[in-house]
């Protein structure tokens, strides 16, 4: 009977192996359902830990926004300031440019009519050109005597 004997040892071996594998593959199962239940704790604690820095990052930007904005309205304001004062000053500078020009122009206007006033009375006859600035006046007729009183000189 060492047949039966290594059979029944055989079944008995086998039984007990199957309770080992069933303990195994029981407790691996519990292992890998504890690693399952930490790595979703994980990702819940990273979840949360990105939704703290987003939320973070999003008041920053919010913020620096609302100092941009602010500080571009006061740069524009300043901006706005300036322009019109540049403006104000080059419609003065312009308005005096201006006035200058009236004044020379009326000046210049005057004296014209000085000259065709003197211009109409000499062609009368009754007045002789007046020069202002200091030189002589001289007709047509002396100068040409002139000039061949000197050609005459030259010759001699």
């Amino acid at each position: 009977m060492g047949i039966a004997e290594d059979i029944v040892s055989l079944g008995e071996d086998m039984a007990s192996s199957y309770t080992d594998r069933t303990k195994r593959v029981t407790a691996l199962a519990k292992e890998t359902a504890t690693m399952l239940k930490g790595f979703q704790k994980g990702n819940k604690e990273r979840e949360e830990a990105v939704s703290d820095l987003l939320a973070g990052f999003r008041e920053e930007e919010e913020k620096m926004a609302e100092e941009l904005r602010s500080t571009l309205a006061k740069n524009e304001a300043d901006r706005l300031k300036k322009t019109r004062a540049e403006i104000k000053e080059r419609i003065s500078e312009v308005e005096n440019l201006l006035a200058g020009f009236r004044e020379e122009n009326e000046k210049l206007a005057s004296a014209w009519q000085g000259v065709i006033s003197l211009m109409e009375k000499t062609r009368a006859g009754k007045a002789k050109p007046k020069i202002e600035a200091g030189e002589e006046v001289s007709t047509v007729e002396e100068v040409v005597e002139k000039a061949k009183k000197g050609k005459k000189k030259k010759k001699k």
